[in-house]
């Protein structure tokens, strides 16, 4: 045999635990020589112990198979959830079914045996109880357990090796006693070398049990951030906090389980998107859902007829159960639920033969049998009415007292269809006859019905108006399945006659989808500086049609990009209205002219199949989904607001010292470029107080800096120059007087000099100490300027578009050419200057980032990059060690130097321009996309976090101001792990914990 033993086990964590110990126990343990001469062994020779998992109904595989082949013994380490393991009984049977039930040995690792031994161990061939050959490692804690690893598995041993267990145990313990005895002198001669020794492991086996955690850690933190995407927002939530620090253990804080929690949290969200706050499970695919109109409470009914209510606040399940009815053969059978409908407390389930009114403690209010078997339920819009049918008979009920208020049969001949409508006063309901162009409408309050002719013979919507006109829009079926678009009619008939009031014809566009039950037809009214609007809104397809209530005209016809209707709102008291689509997008529009709100798009999921709005929550569910999603618009309760600020084009900064920081606002007077402004605002940064406020002229918000603590300097195109002394409040400003007009500006990392140059070849440079114009005229060059910087020593270094590099004198404007083969280009400013003013970081249009050493002149790191013209970003760390890229494949990567390699490659939104400024003191770097900020950690490289609105970063104070286009200054402050925690508490409440058994779905010990 290649294996002396086989150990199967569990990959749970108590379980690897044991099966480690007892691996290593049995390839260790020592045998006396007389043993050795009696059985001709040694030892142990080896033991096999999978490392890896097996995923559930999964096979064994041929590695396992044949190791279960090879191995002349099976040890089994048994708790009570071993027997839940389909793959250790897979491999308890195949051994058994290869060697027998003899060589099968058990080690009792939890629980009683009786509880924890499989049936396979516990019985022979005939089924008759045996006695397992088993060793007890039970404890209280791991090092009990490991104790009780060093003697048990001496029985485990003599088994192996077929010898008496207690004669192994005697002569063991004699060739101990003999070893201490010839060891002690040793032991004192060599005990200082040993602790030394020992110091260096235990060392050494802490570093690698810290990087396990912090392993793990990421681990639990990707999970978090998996779980958050499939809409589970509480259990991503108590996934990231399994990989945070706790009180009395010693695991490590990692940023990446900080952020996957404060993102399951919606920290530093604004609130302008739609996220998922709880998801309600069901056995089987949620069918329909209804929620009362406050948004308290949620009634709902599954693929199996379960039904549900659920508190909407909570997420709590109140009422589970199922509509029984005896069968003829005296057995029980569930009933086909068909609808499902709530106010206040109260849901209304309609089965086949019964409704149920069933309150949220689960009492019973009533139930009422029906006369005949159903098979389709409609409700009113506020749940006050039901009706029901046969295919002969309506019959509508009274929900608050299950009271059958009235009733109607279709006439011969005539079956009815499953398409039925209640008017906006609940006094008529329409239903839709089977195969013919015949909708009938019955009086609730009389039994009369009358019989409208429509025009085609398949009902894509029905509905009434306000005034109680019906209105119905058909296609003919023949069209409908082999025609896209088709012809549609849409006829309303008089509330009085059964006349029509208008008849108008469409194109209708189904594209494929079948899918009626989400078709609907309301009216609105409302009133603006144009007059009264009378408007009929047709959800049908994928298309939004608003129509003339009095004439049927067609006012516009609004059609989704992709997919079908699958809901419909509008607005009663203006113009706008929004759908949502199979596909789960939402467009808000103006019904009116078809104007989308880009801005108010959001996704509540995919497949939609229902969405309801109520009491400020939305509840959706989707095709062959279990679950309903609960979602809410959730802003960060820690979002303060800062100030009003003017509507314009805006950029913030901090001073070097973050003591300060300014909101600049660009704007103009007039049409004129010339007449730029931008207003200025200066704040405290631990106080947020206004400091001050003034107005530049002739700049821009972004030529607006921080010179050093005390001074702001703005400059613009035109020659505008001034600056602002925040001790004194003084403004100063002058003109350059300059001959050209400057596109692009850079100053030097000392904020020394400020290099102004036009596309063609005109530059100035300018003292920004004192304040005044040092020299101003042209080049000669192959090429126009396409990026450059300026040293603190008056240095500069420009690149043209035909990519070659030059060092400028600034003095002479004479020009020296330093590269021509290097392909600078690729992006907009092309050329940066490391802080040390050693190298220039050059971005290549041959795809290639190049660091280049100014003095030796020659290219020492070069880096894939693959920029984008427009999108792409780079820069240098203040100690030229790291690199930060982020190319045309939407990545930022950080290079270090050191190691040659990307130490961070992760996915980005589109990073800006003026990016990523480095944070020394907390070694940090903030990088900005085109609507926020992310901040990473420098020395774990790890994410520290993604926040909202396009901001700057003031570290000494843990604060990210942002600004959002509604003209509002905010605030939010980073929290900390414990805040997150503490913040999850809140929101969950104190004793949310993960089950037992998403702990071992998600491998959580």
């Amino acid at each position: 045999m290649k294996y002396d033993a086989f150990i199967s086990y569990r990959h749970l964590e108590k379980d690897m635990f044991v099966a480690k110990g007892i691996h290593r126990a049995l390839e260790t343990a020592g045998i006396p020589r007389k043993i050795r001469k009696l059985t001709g062994k040694k030892r142990v020779q080896r033991v096999f112990r999978d490392q890896e998992e097996l995923p559930i109904g999964s096979d064994l595989g041929e590695n396992i198979e044949a190791a279960l082949r090879e191995s002349e013994f099976l040890v089994v380490i048994c708790t009570p959830q071993t027997k839940e393991s389909a793959w250790v009984m897979k491999e308890i049977d195949t051994f058994i079914a290869l060697h027998g039930r003899e060589n099968v040995l058990a080690v009792l690792a939890e629980g009683e045996p009786e509880d924890s031994f499989p049936h396979q161990i516990m019985t022979d061939d005939f089924g008759n109880p045996v006695e397992p050959l088993a060793a007890d490692v039970r404890g209280e804690n791991y090092r009990e357990i490991r104790h009780k690893i060093k003697s048990e598995s001496l029985r485990l041993v003599a088994a192996i090796l077929g010898v008496d267990y207690e004669d192994l145990r005697r002569r063991r313990r004699e060739r101990v006693m003999r070893r201490m005895v010839l060891a002690a002198a040793a032991v004192a001669l060599a005990g200082t070398a040993f602790g030394a020794y020992n110091a260096y492991n235990l060392n050494r086996i802490n570093e690698n049990y810290r990087q396990k955690l912090i392993n793990e850690s990421r681990v639990l933190a990707k999970t978090s951030a998996e779980v958050l995407a499939e809409g589970d927002r509480k259990t991503a939530a108590l996934i990231a906090m399994e990989g945070l620090p706790k009180e009395g253990d010693d695991r490590p804080l990692v940023a990446d389980a900080e952020v996957a929690l404060a993102n399951a949290l919606d920290c530093y969200s604004l609130g302008h998107e739609l996220t998922t706050d709880r998801l309600l499970k069901h056995k089987a695919t949620v069918v329909k859902c209804a929620i009362n109109a406050e948004g308290t409470y949620i009634a709902s009914y599954d693929a199996y007829y379960n039904y549900y209510i659920w508190d909407a606040r909570t997420g709590e399940k109140l009422v589970e159960g199922a509509i029984i009815e005896k069968t003829d053969d005296n057995n029980s059978d569930r009933q086909k639920i068909l609808g499902v409908g709530i106010r206040g407390n109260t849901a209304y389930f309609v089965a086949a033969n019964e409704l149920l009114a069933i309150d949220a403690d689960g009492n019973e209010v009533y139930k009422v049998s029906f006369r005949k078997e159903n098979y389709r339920a409609c409700f009113d819009i506020a749940y006050k009415l039901v009706a029901v049918s046969s295919y002969d008979i309506i019959s509508v009920y009274d929900t608050s007292t299950g009271i059958l208020v009235g009733e109607k049969g279709c006439g011969t001949g005539n079956f009815f269809d499953f398409e039925m409508a209640f008017s906006e006063d609940c006094r008529q309901v329409a239903i839709v006859y089977q195969d013919t162009n015949m909708v009938a409408e019955i009086d609730i309050e009389t039994d009369e019905k009358r019989d409208l002719t429509i025009w085609g013979n398949m009902v894509v919507a029905i509905g009434y108006t306000d005034d109680g006109g019906l209105v119905v829009a058909s296609i003919m079926k023949s069209s409908y399945y082999d025609q896209d678009p088709a012809p549609m009619m849409v006829q309303r008939f008089d509330e009085d006659s059964s006349e029509p009031v208008f008849e108008k014809e469409y194109t209708f566009y189904n594209d494929n989808s079948y899918a009626c039950d989400y078709w609907r037809i309301v009216s609105r009214n409302f009133s603006d500086d144009e007059g009264t609007h009378d408007q009929i809104l047709i959800a049908a397809g994928k298309s939004l049609y608003t129509l003339d209530l009095h004439t049927g005209e067609l006012i516009n016809r609004y059609t989704v990009p992709e997919s079908y209707i699958t809901k419909m709102m509008y607005f009663p008291e203006n113009e706008n209205a929004f759908v949502c689509t199979y596909n789960g997008n939402l467009y808000l529009f103006n019904a009116e002219t078809e104007a989308t709100s880009e801005e108010n798009a959001g996704n509540v999921g995919k497949r939609i199949v229902q969405l309801e709005i109520a009491g400020g929550q939305y509840v959706s569910t989707s095709i062959n989904s279990p679950d309903i999603r609960i979602l809410n618009i959730r802003a960060d309760k820690a979002i303060e607001d800062v100030d009003s600020v003017r509507i314009g084009s805006l950029s913030l900064g901090a001073s070097p010292d973050e003591s300060t920081y300014l909101c600049a606002v660009s704007y103009k007077e007039g049409l004129d470029d010339d007449n730029n402004l931008v207003e200025i605002t200066l704040y405290d940064s631990e106080t947020d107080k206004k400091l001050d406020s003034f107005t530049a002229h002739g700049v821009r918000h972004e030529d607006v800096f921080y010179a050093d603590e005390d001074t702001i300097m703005f400059t613009g195109a035109s020659g505008a120059f001034g600056w602002y002394t925040i001790s004194t409040g003084e403004l100063h400003e002058t003109n350059l007087d300059t001959d050209n007009y400057y596109w692009e500006n850079a100053v030097s990392p000392g904020h020394k000099y400020q290099f102004f140059y036009a596309t063609f070849d005109g530059v100035m440079l300018v003292d920004l100490s004192e304040k005044k114009k040092l020299i101003e005229g042209t080049m000669v060059l192959p090429g126009r300027i396409n990026g450059a910087v300026v040293c603190d020593d008056k240095r500069v270094f420009i690149s043209t578009i035909n990519g070659w590099l030059y060092s400028l004198d600034p003095d002479t404007l004479e020009t020296t050419l330093l590269e021509k083969n290097l392909h600078i280009g690729g992006v907009d400013n092309n050329i940066k200057l490391s802080s040390d003013e050693k190298y220039l970081l050059l971005c290549c249009s041959d795809g290639m980032v190049r660091l280049y050493d100014i003095e030796n002149k020659t290219v020492v790191e070069e880096i894939e990059f693959y920029p984008d013209s427009v999108s792409s970003s780079f820069g240098i760390s203040s100690d030229d060690s790291m690199i930060f890229l982020y190319g045309d494949d939407s990545y930022f990567r950080i290079f270090d130097r050191n190691t040659h390699d990307f130490m961070v490659e992760m996915s980005a939104s589109r990073v800006t321009e003026t990016g990523m400024e480095e944070y020394t003191q907390k070694n940090e770097l903030a990088f900005g996309y085109y609507n926020g900020m992310y901040i990473f950690d420098l020395d774990n490289y790890s994410l520290l976090g993604k926040f909202p609105g396009g901001a700057t970063y003031i570290s000494k104070y843990n604060k990210v101001i942002i600004y959002e286009s509604g003209g509002k200054l905010r605030k939010v402050r980073r929290r900390t792990y414990e805040e997150l925690i503490e913040e999850a508490k809140e929101q969950f409440g104190e004793d949310a914990a993960l089950t037992p058994a998403q702990k071992r779905k998600y491998n959580i010990g």
